[in-house]
């Protein structure tokens, strides 16, 4: 629910479009962004920063979900 509620507006050709949200670890923050493919079904997904050793397995949880959503297009 809350993916699809972030990328609802967002479009990966577009940088200002970009869904952003804030990893944060023991030592450090990492900035993760989200992007779906307008008119295709693929998730676009960046991530800035250094990671410890908590961020990293943060980063894979991500990553794992990215590669599992399903984006549904919503036709109005």
């Amino acid at each position: 629910m809350a993916v699809g509620t972030a990328l609802t507006d967002t479009d990966d050709e577009d940088e200002g479009r970009w869904y952003s949200y804030p990893l944060v670890g023991v030592k450090a923050t990492l900035g993760l962004k989200l992007a779906q493919s307008v008119g295709g079904c693929e998730l676009s997904f960046e991530v800035f920063g250094s990671a410890d050793d908590v961020l990293a397995a943060q980063i894979k949880l991500a990553r794992d979900m990215a590669a599992k959503y399903v984006i549904i297009s919503r036709l109005v």
